[in-house]
């Protein structure tokens, strides 16, 4: 269903990225002269160097804008009902949370020895263990 605004915004562009192929689908009923491409999140890189090693411990990565409601939201249920869990079988375990402009609750979460809230960090550093 597109908003009002939707097929003459996009039209102003030359070509549009969607995550999802329905995305695409709801967006060229809308303008079908649109150029789409689908790029699914993730990433994909296997030419990177493994960053894990026995010896830097066994590391938990949640990543996301730590501003956005739904990733504060997750995030805190995550840790609150999955993470001590995890805690149990590896009490060694250190959760990292990477993103942008933490709320306050989320940063409160490094009071736990056994959590990082990092901000923003560049990619290249989370691929080569931070």
């Amino acid at each position: 269903m597109c908003r009002r605004y939707e097929p003459r915004l996009l039209a102003k562009f030359d070509r549009v990225i969607t995550v999802s192929q329905k995305s695409k689908e709801q967006l060229v009923a809308c303008n079908p002269d649109l150029r789409i491409s689908v790029v699914p999140p993730g990433v994909d890189v296997p030419d990177a160097p493994k960053t894990h090693t026995p010896e830097k411990g066994r590391n938990l990565i949640f990543m996301g804008a730590m501003w956005r409601p739904n990733n504060i939201d997750a995030v805190l249920y995550f840790y609150r009902s999955i993470f001590g869990l995890i805690r149990k079988a590896m009490p060694e375990v250190t959760l990292y949370i990477v993103g942008g402009s933490p709320s306050e609750e989320v940063k409160r979460l490094a009071s736990d020895p056994g959590v990082r809230v990092t901000g923003y960090v560049e990619y290249s550093s989370v691929l080569h263990g931070m």
